[in-house]
């Protein structure tokens, strides 16, 4: 949570390895956390995980939340909402590289125009 609310900025290496190892065994035990602990902060827990996910690089995001996505198919609600993070990596991925292609040629147009 601490990485996620930007608090701790950990090596690249270090998140990707945190998140390697414990994200497999929460998603295991979500429903459990979430039913048994009326401590679990289910929105700051998804919030952080999303968040800390994408200081990644994007071939690391695509891995985790592809991952994520299968896991999320199966369990649903039994398992962490990642769903802004994913939707933020896939815009990422498959929509800015052709959205500032198009904004670089509108700019370079209006450029020439003044």
């Amino acid at each position: 949570v601490g990485i996620g609310s930007g608090e701790l900025l950990p090596l690249k290496d270090t998140r990707h390895l945190l998140l390697q190892t414990w994200l497999e065994p929460l998603i295991n035990d979500y429903s459990w956390l979430n039913h048994a602990c009326r401590s679990f902060d289910k929105k700051m827990v998804e919030e952080g995980i999303g968040r800390t996910i994408l200081t990644l690089p994007l071939e690391d995001q695509q891995s985790i939340l592809l991952s994520w996505l299968s896991n999320f198919l199966k369990s649903g609600d039994n398992c962490p909402n990642l769903q802004r993070a994913f939707e933020v990596w896939w815009r990422r991925t498959f929509i800015r590289p052709y959205a500032e292609p198009r904004a670089n040629q509108d700019h370079s147009k209006n450029s020439s125009v003044t």
